[in-house]
């Protein structure tokens, strides 16, 4: 029987069980399993207690003493220390192997303290097996050397079939039934296996269960695929050129129209996305000089006043109101007094702000600028002049066309003009519009 990996378990007088030690070496076998077997070892008492760990084989040493010449071998010294690791006098007899012998010494040791064993010159061959050292308490000094059992698990090579005495034969070791196999299959190439196909035969056999994920040598996926629980499917992260992954395959990329049917947002054509199965403008995305309304794209400042829209930006001036281009206040400015002005005198003007389209009152701001010739005095409409600029603020209420007057007095002979805007708050927006004049050009004339 070979055995492997041994837990030594404690039994005093075959009675207490207890984990204590563990070794380890190699078998040539795949398939283990765990069987126990009993030891007499030595164990020491002290004035009646029992003393574990008392001894300790130390510093092991093979010395080359002589070297060998013309056809003489090699000669050799081995050698190794028995340590004391307690504070009491131990009498004992160490036993060990050397040259395939059993050979023994016998030491009195202090407490703390160590004896030296040591072989040889011997030739090539044989030497001390360190691991084959045991100790044997000797009874003397107030301590005692008693003979107990000991149980140890070990691990050994499993049978094919079972009480056979014949050691199951390892993965890839020839074999001729199931049954001289660890894995229990001898495959179709007389080979112990994991599966009964024979693997690399370039066959992918669906009679033996073959497929890529057991056998991915023979049951290669194709280009563009990967395997996935036991079959090859697309794969989503290496899709054809000018191709994505969607549902399980890959499709066209911006292959698809407006309202089209689909299902991944690459299927639709530029600046179109999937919604709810359909190809439908992508608001985030409009083509450029559009936007998008109502998830159509339109022109943005393409529609005139008066014509149709459906969203403000449509709107070259205004913005969109019942459904055309609109401006919502319609800001004017009117100069009684006419447009002809001597200079040196004042020109007295309007602006006027129609509030009859909103429900809600408004509150108007206006910046004004005058051309050369041409200057804001301090009035009640220009609350800051700043310059050739005079702004105010004043209400507008709903359904009115409210006004405000300005001054500005002629200081030189020309044609000049009056330009400006009002800007306001809608529907959480703020909105600029320019105000319209009667007639753009101020003449003044020479007095």
């Amino acid at each position: 029987m070979i055995f492997s990996n041994w837990i030594r378990i404690l039994g005093i007088h075959a009675s207490l069980i207890l984990l204590i030690n563990l070794s380890v070496s190699a078998l040539d076998c795949e398939y283990l399993e765990t069987e126990q077997f009993t030891k007499l070892e030595s164990v020491l008492y002290v004035n009646g207690e029992r003393v574990d760990n008392a001894l300790e084989k130390r510093n092991f040493k093979r010395d080359l003493v002589h070297q060998g010449h013309y056809g003489n071998p090699n000669r050799y010294k081995d050698s190794f220390e028995v340590y004391s690791l307690i504070d009491f006098v131990v009498d004992v007899e160490v036993r060990y192997l050397f040259a395939g012998s059993t050979n023994n010494k016998v030491f009195q040791l202090e407490p703390f303290s160590y004896g030296q064993i040591s072989e040889g010159p011997y030739q090539n061959t044989g030497g001390i097996d360190f691991d084959s050292v045991e100790f044997f308490y000797l009874d003397g000094n107030g301590s005692e050397g008693v003979m107990e059992e000991f149980t140890y698990e070990e691990e050994v090579c499993s049978e094919c079939p079972s009480g056979s005495e014949f050691i199951c034969r390892n993965l890839g070791s020839s074999c001729t039934t199931d049954i001289e196999c660890g894995s229990n299959i001898c495959a179709l190439n007389g080979v112990c296996s994991e599966n009964p196909y024979v693997i690399e035969d370039e066959i992918c056999s669906s009679e033996l269960e073959e497929n890529c994920m057991n056998s991915p040598l023979d049951c290669t996926c194709g280009d563009h695929t990967t395997c996935a629980g036991e079959i090859c499917v697309a794969d989503e992260n290496n899709p054809p050129s000018g191709m994505g992954y969607c549902i399980d395959e890959f499709r066209s990329i911006k292959s698809k129209d407006y309202n089209l049917p689909c299902d991944c947002s690459f299927e639709c054509q530029e600046h179109l996305t999937c919604k709810q199965n359909k190809c439908v403008p992508d608001c985030s995305n409009p083509p450029s000089g559009q936007g998008c309304c109502e998830e159509l794209f339109v022109g943005i400042k393409t529609e005139q006043l008066g014509d149709i829209c459906k969203c403000d930006f449509q709107c070259g001036e205004g913005l969109c109101y019942q459904e055309s281009c609109q401006r919502l206040t319609d800001a004017r400015l009117k100069c009684p007094s006419g447009t002809n002005v001597k200079k040196g005198e004042t020109l007295n003007c309007n602006i006027y702000a129609s509030n009859v389209k909103l429900s809600n009152d408004l509150r108007v701001t206006f910046e004004l600028e005058s051309g050369s010739g041409l200057a804001f005095s301090s009035s009640e409409g220009c609350e800051k002049i700043e310059g050739s600029q005079c702004i105010g603020t004043y209400e507008v209420y709903e359904l009115s066309n409210e006004g405000i007057n300005v001054e500005l007095n002629a200081l030189a002979i020309g044609d000049s003009q009056i330009t400006g805007n009002v800007v306001f708050e809608y529907e959480g927006n703020k909105i600029e519009e320019e105000i319209l004049a009667d007639s753009n050009i101020i003449n003044i004339f020479k007095i």
